[in-house]
């Protein structure tokens, strides 16, 4: 019998009774972080109909809880973002407001029924996906995202196709506010990206790798694995 049936109540026959709230975010997270219907259905005492079920009735929930909106306008707002990436990188970068970046999320492959390009849905890394690009704070916490493009689009594209971005382009940030990126993305004045080039000099150096460092918060936001 599975430890779950213990934890949420079950009897001896393993039956858990009403399938709780807490019981649905359970099953919900497990499969968001990569594990198999079969295992997690099993795992917590319900059938494979009932779990898809759960499933996307406890997604259409967060959905509608989770709110993400970049401040572009608010000072205050980013003042205070500015605050946390200046803890973060040790003084260095005062004025980051958020850190931009982009992952492939695999999907199932779209038939002609569905888009009217389903190869543009092919990844370089072998599969079909969409591409997001999100922007998070620096404490992990995601600002903003886009899934407007297709697998097959460069981060730099995506980014350029996203409303934020044609805003960020018309009107900026408000004065010494920027977000930063990796090389993957173009110069901008609200976009902070790494000196080009392999022959840098001891600060560009330091910049670049301080820049990483700032960079990396998206990457411990997403499960890459």
């Amino acid at each position: 019998m599975s430890f779950l049936r213990f934890r949420w109540g079950g009897d001896a026959d393993g039956d858990i009774g009403p399938v709780t709230t807490e019981l649905r975010l359970s099953m919900a997270l497990r499969w968001l972080s990569g594990g198999a219907m079969v295992d997690i259905a099993d795992m917590h005492g319900v059938a494979e109909c009932t779990f898809y079920v759960y499933l996307w009735e406890t997604l259409d929930a967060i959905d509608r809880c989770l709110a993400l909106g970049f401040p572009r306008e608010d000072v205050a707002a980013l003042s205070e973002l500015e605050a946390g990436f200046a803890a973060f990188s040790g003084g260095v970068f005062k004025g980051c407001v958020g850190a931009v970046d982009g992952i492939v999320i695999k999907i199932v492959k779209p038939k002609l029924a569905d888009c009217p390009n389903p190869r543009a849905y092919y990844c370089r890394k072998g599969f079909f996906a969409i591409t997001v690009q999100a922007i998070v704070d620096s404490r992990c916490k995601f600002l903003w995202m886009s899934t407007d493009c297709a697998g097959s689009c460069h981060d730099a594209t995506a980014f350029a196709c996203s409303e934020l971005a044609r805003q960020l382009e018309a009107f900026g940030l408000p004065e010494g506010f920027y977000i930063v990126g990796d090389a993957a993305y173009a110069l901008r004045d609200y976009m902070l990206t790494p000196f080009p080039g392999r022959n840098l000099g001891a600060t560009e150096v330091w910049m670049a790798l301080t820049s990483g460092r700032v960079t990396r918060v998206f990457e411990l936001s997403v499960p890459l694995g």
